[in-house]
């Protein structure tokens, strides 16, 4: 479908409909991604087009088509395919005719100046790891991505039955395993996992309400799922369920899964392990969606436990310092990438295309790692999150804290942020912020001595917060750390362990 579509000029803008509330969605579909024609469904409680007549409130006018509104200029078109007759939208039917007066003259003439350097659609990041951007894809990586990315990981074993996350999350998972499956020639079993993993209608304060993660192990059992495709945050809900739950479902057919993200701790791969026996860790990002993964067999610890793998197929990455100069193995540097799988541009910012791409083709990811002799990689932080720590001054990434805060047996997950205090320019003071597992309690002094035992004192944190939650934003749920870090010093101050003055505002 996104390939019929490029051929005649039509890119696909796909931000998450996962945002909510559903007006933020319809903000970025319309008015960030500047989209010509929106294609929406609509839902049993009519919100989807509810909120669409607060953006425009004289839409049931137009009728679906040449729409004429000041708040969004950009949009001509609008298709709700559900609907068969609606005054507010062109209905399926009318979709089917709008080509009927284009010549195929025309139609091949669009097809053939048609490349595969041409885009096809965007990718809208959250913005967790820096700011909000949107890269514009081309054919070529959309296929070499589905052809070589899942390779390595892809080496399956009969009878396969691969278990996929929610189209209502996220559509491309299962796009990917199809290909391997018509690629390959390989007798796979798609299961699409219930929707009900994470309710995306869900507003509540307590986000762990939102999920219901028994119908993961419940879809384990009945479908006899060997392979599973779930994002971190999910996989995360589902190892912290109660024992007594999981012990009630037979999750025996599970051989492997693949946990894309950055910081994924030592700690949760070991949990991880005991669901997905050959999981694999990949590093890949909005620009560039497979940076590296590791082997499914690697019976390394090091490697399986602490490293982000090697890069795949058609891939060149090198690890440089802040002159652009190749690192030795095992210093350092920021993670620079290139190959088969790279974007085009940020659509409507060449200027911030030209900042992290070079003139020979070298993206520079802003995360910082290691490579050792042998080409495996290991991750340490973001460039963006990088922290000076006020007792030294001394540079210190968040993840260095955070999985060394992982490792107490009464904490699920942790979160290192900073900020800079008036008249510090170059310090900052640092907060960690934890979730405890679920049933458990766990003090700051505890915190504290934990801390002071497994890190240098120069990388102690300043202030220590015990939390339920963190803010999420995203699809993959990723943590925010700038909501996070208005929340941490709402609680520090409220308990007076912090005071406004010492708050730039």
């Amino acid at each position: 479908m996104v390939y019929a579509a490029a051929q005649i000029g039509v890119v696909i803008n796909a931000p998450a409909y996962a945002y909510r509330p559903r007006s933020k969605f319809l903000d970025i579909a319309l008015n960030q991604l500047k989209s010509k024609t929106l294609v929406m469904i609509e839902n049993q409680d009519g919100e989807n087009v509810a909120a669409l007549k607060e953006l425009i409130p004289d839409l049931e006018t137009f009728g679906g088509r040449n729409i004429q509104s000041e708040r969004v200029p950009h949009l001509k078109n609008i298709i709700i395919p559900n609907v068969s007759k609606a005054a507010y939208g062109l209905s399926f039917e009318d979709v089917t005719k709008l080509g009927k007066d284009i010549s195929e003259d025309d139609i091949q003439a669009a097809r053939d100046a048609f490349t595969g350097d041409d885009p096809i659609n965007t990718g809208l990041s959250s913005g967790s790891t820096g700011v909000p951007k949107c890269s514009v894809n081309s054919h070529f990586k959309a296929v070499n991505l589905l052809k070589f990315s899942l390779l390595r990981y892809a080496d399956y074993k009969k009878p396969v039955v691969v278990g996929v996350g929610n189209p209502v999350h996220d559509e491309l998972v299962a796009d990917y395993v199809y290909w391997v499956s018509v690629e390959n020639d390989k007798d796979i079993q798609l299961v699409i996992l219930p929707s009900t993993l994470w309710d995306v209608e869900f507003q509540g304060e307590n986000e762990d309400e939102g999920y219901h993660m028994e119908d993961l192990y419940k879809s384990i059992q009945e479908c006899r799922i060997t392979h599973l495709e779930l994002y971190p945050t999910f996989l995360m809900k589902g190892l912290e369920l109660d024992a007594e739950i999981v012990q009630k479902y037979d999750t025996s057919s599970v051989k492997r899964g693949i946990l894309t993200s950055t910081v994924i701790t030592e700690k949760l791969r070991e949990q991880c392990s005991k669901l997905i026996p050959e999981f694999v860790v990949a590093l890949g990002t909005t620009e560039y969606w497979n940076v590296s993964a590791t082997y499914p067999l690697d019976d390394d610890f090091d490697r399986r436990y602490r490293g982000i793998g090697f890069p795949p197929p058609h891939t060149e990455v090198k690890i440089v310092d802040a002159n652009n100069k190749i690192v030795p193995p095992g210093v350092e540097g920021e993670i620079c990438v290139r190959g088969v799988f790279m974007f085009s541009t940020y659509y409507g910012s060449e200027d911030l295309y030209r900042k992290v791409v070079s003139q020979s083709g070298w993206y520079h990811t802003g995360d910082i790692g290691t490579m050792n002799e042998y080409g495996f990689m290991y991750y340490t932080g973001r460039k963006f999150h990088v922290l000076h720590f006020s007792r030294w001054g001394d540079k210190v990434y968040p993840a260095a804290i955070e999985i060394a805060a992982a490792k107490h047996p009464k904490i699920s997950q942790a979160q290192a942020v900073g900020f800079r205090k008036p008249g510090e320019d170059d310090l900052d003071t640092i907060i960690l912020c934890v979730i405890p597992i679920q049933g458990q309690n766990i003090t700051e002094g505890e915190l504290r001595s934990h801390c002071q035992s497994e890190l240098l004192d120069h990388m102690w944190p300043d202030h220590y917060v015990v939390m339920e939650t963190f803010p999420r934003v995203g699809i993959r749920q990723k943590v925010s750390k700038e909501e996070l870090l208005k929340s941490a010093k709402n609680i520090l101050l409220d308990s007076g362990k912090l005071k406004l003055s010492e708050m730039n505002q």
